[in-house]
């Protein structure tokens, strides 16, 4: 499991001269819509994601999730934000081990649109939401993932969240998760 059980430090360490890696986690999330119930119960069960990402949908909540955690959280606006006075871009470029990452809500956008921006980028993977449905899919060498919806899921079961493993400059695993 991604959560909980897995070492809270980053990057690499050196033993007896060997390099070892350590994965490095991300968290992503999208579409929460004013509901913020969720925070806490997500960072203590993840204590190791070295950043969090919100994909846009009431991005001011990304506000109240860095509440509880001490990894920076970057957010995007969706299409139900541009009448919010909240200061986020519409797309972002982050970099985290050395992986490029491209974040945008994905309204009005195609998977390939989305990665032929990447490509032009240089990006390896795209965090976006919209759909409120879990999607990880690859094009080319661009990974695509949307976490699903926090609070408002289409199935109207359990908002989702993700976890994206990152080591040695390789999206090593996506795993989703239902917030019960």
């Amino acid at each position: 499991p991604l959560c909980r059980s897995q070492p809270s430090r980053s990057g690499s360490a050196a033993f007896a001269g060997i390099t070892v890696m350590i994965p490095v986690y991300i968290g992503v999330v999208s579409d929460s819509h004013g509901n913020n119930s969720h925070w806490q119960k997500l960072t203590a069960d993840c204590p190791q994601v070295k950043a969090w990402f919100h994909c846009g949908d009431y991005c001011r909540d990304a506000e109240e999730l860095a509440y509880y955690t001490d990894a920076p959280v970057y957010t995007v606006k969706g299409n139900n934000d541009y009448f919010d006075t909240y200061k986020a871009p519409d797309e972002a470029i982050i970099t985290v081990d050395d992986i490029r990452i491209y974040m945008t809500h994905g309204h009005g956008r195609t998977l390939k649109s989305m990665a032929a921006t990447a490509q032009t980028k240089g990006v390896q993977l795209v965090l976006f939401g919209h759909t409120h449905r879990t999607c990880e899919e690859r094009i080319g060498d661009v990974t695509l993932v949307n976490p699903g919806s926090i609070a408002l899921p289409r199935d109207g079961r359990y908002g989702t969240y993700a976890l994206c493993c990152l080591e040695n400059r390789v999206i090593k695993e996506v795993r989703f998760f239902k917030i019960l």
